[in-house]
């Protein structure tokens, strides 16, 4: 989990930076600015640790997890 936040925070600042940047070159005014790019870049990170979360699986059930473990000679052993 700490590797996803970690993901969001850096695809969260550099978005905004980058996006900040571009919109103050073509004259925007700096308010308006900050807001798209904020919107943007949370949008963008949270899309990002969403797709990490599914492809690490943090939140799949129990069953699904003792599935995907292959536990063999377990009383926990889920068909």
């Amino acid at each position: 989990m700490i590797f996803a936040w970690s993901i969001f925070d850096i695809v969260n600042n550099l978005v905004r930076g980058i996006i900040l940047f571009e919109l103050l070159l073509i004259d925007l005014k700096p308010f308006e600015a900050a807001i798209i790019s904020s919107i943007t870049a949370s949008s963008l990170s949270y899309l990002s640790i969403n797709l990490i979360s599914q492809h690490i699986k943090i939140f799949s059930s129990s069953k699904e997890r003792y599935k995907s473990m292959k536990i063999i000679n377990s009383p926990l052993n889920i068909k």
